[in-house]
């Protein structure tokens, strides 16, 4: 599995494009870039927390970002902050993959797979959602591990039927890994400076380092607008996604999956 760090994510220093600069639990920096979205935030279920004045314009939410990220803390062991468009980001993969799985369990319990899609995959930035696709590609993944999905709730699944689902659901997200490099520790105003030299993308600053007196601290977020839209788009079909091709989240799953529709992108209360 091909993870940001082995060690857990502390602190999102920054947040731009298909770039995040991360400060980790040993107090080093790291900066992921590319890849896909789930890789760079740990978040193999694309778990996302709508708030007001994200990078999604697809948002009509009256929630800021702090009682957002309250709201996601609250419910989900590991999330560290959220990025421009409110996609979780996690300490780590492990910690990703659990609230993916409580996600699951709590919020489709009654759902067969074929009703779990329609609830947890919803239009927003990425595009359209194709829920057909979804549910055979579930379906396929499953087969590919010698489990049969068709018709069982959620909360009739066995452990590895379970993990199965979670494996193909993972299979839209596009876990691919990106590239990692070690970062010197920066003060705040160098960060303010590289995340100014970046204009054509939504980026989102955090530090806590004293900044100049025109910012406020204490874990408010300086946003640097117009859009992102560095992330390329490919076409098949008539669906819209990221230009990195999908792979089967976990190691259980042997099988090279094909290019789907959009990756999930549930709601999350």
């Amino acid at each position: 599995m091909d993870v940001v760090s082995d060690k857990k994510v502390d602190r999102l220093v920054a947040t731009y494009g298909t770039t995040r600069i991360f400060e980790l639990d040993d107090k080093t920096w790291v900066t992921a870039e590319h890849g896909t979205v789930s890789w760079r935030n740990n978040n193999p279920g694309n778990l996302k927390f709508e708030f007001d004045g994200s990078a999604d314009t697809s948002v009509h939410s009256s929630r800021p970002k702090e009682k957002a990220l309250s709201d996601a803390q609250k419910n989900y062991d590991g999330i560290v902050d959220l990025d421009q468009w409110g996609n979780a980001v996690f300490e780590s993969y492990d910690a990703g993959r659990a609230a993916e799985k409580k996600h699951v369990e709590s919020r489709h319990a009654q759902h067969t797979v074929e009703d779990l899609v329609k609830d947890y995959s919803r239009p927003d930035y990425s595009g359209a959602v194709h829920h057909d696709a979804q549910a055979k590609a579930i379906h396929a993944t499953a087969e590919a591990q010698g489990q049969d999905l068709h018709g069982k709730l959620v909360k009739n699944m066995t452990a590895d039927e379970k993990s199965a689902l979670l494996d193909g659901i993972a299979r839209f997200e596009d876990w691919k890994a990106g590239t990692v490099t070690s970062t010197p520790v920066m003060t705040a105003e160098q960060v303010q400076a590289l995340v100014a030299a970046h204009p054509k993308r939504i980026c989102h600053l955090q530090s806590p380092i004293v900044m100049p007196a025109q910012y406020t601290l204490t874990n408010k977020v300086i946003t640097v607008r117009p859009s992102e839209r560095s992330r390329q788009i490919w076409q098949r079909s008539g669906s819209r996604r990221e230009t990195a091709a999908p792979s089967i989240l976990t190691s259980t799953s042997a099988r090279t999956p094909r290019k789907l529709s959009k990756p999930f992108r549930p709601l999350m209360a």
